[in-house]
């Protein structure tokens, strides 16, 4: 057979395979087609469609919902500079852990762009989220922490 014959033959073979293993039936497919319009309709009327839709394979790629690594800011006035750390975000707040053996939580608002405060008390799901990152920190995301001061906290003041 020539290379013109075989080429002419896989490709009848390839959309034979496509036709018989890929094709959906009429209820799949309608089903499917229901579901798309179910998102559509949603998103039209509001919805968030982060809510709704699967991640794309654009913009950041995170392995998790954490971010771990060092801490970097000016060495004579953090202690915590060159120490290991791994945060987690929920809603517009950022939750710190500070060192895996000697815990230190933080807490850092959508205001605080290089400083955080020190807290004494979190969330249990949070502070369970932190041990993991800070205990496994090859599961998520790489980052170098920026900060230039900690502020302490009373525990009177502790929303928790």
């Amino acid at each position: 057979m020539s290379p013109l014959h075989l080429s002419a033959a896989f490709l009848a073979f390839a959309s034979l395979i496509t036709i018989v293993v890929f094709n959906d039936t009429d209820a799949e497919r309608d089903e499917g087609l229901s579901k798309k319009a179910e998102v559509n309709h949603a998103i039209l009327q509001g919805a968030d469609p982060t809510d709704m839709l699967a991640p794309t394979a654009s913009g950041k790629a995170l392995k998790g919902s954490c971010v771990s690594g060092l801490i970097a800011g000016d060495i004579d006035s953090n202690e915590y500079s060159k120490v290991a750390y791994a945060s987690i975000n929920q809603g517009d707040v950022k939750y710190i852990q500070i060192s895996r053996y000697m815990p230190v939580y933080l807490e850092q608002k959508s205001y605080q762009t290089v400083s955080a405060t020190e807290i004494t008390t979190l969330p249990p799901e949070i502070k369970q989220a932190l041990h993991q990152g800070i205990s496994h920190p090859e599961e998520c995301a790489k980052e170098t922490l920026y900060l230039s001061s900690v502020h302490a906290i009373s525990s009177s003041e502790s929303r928790y």
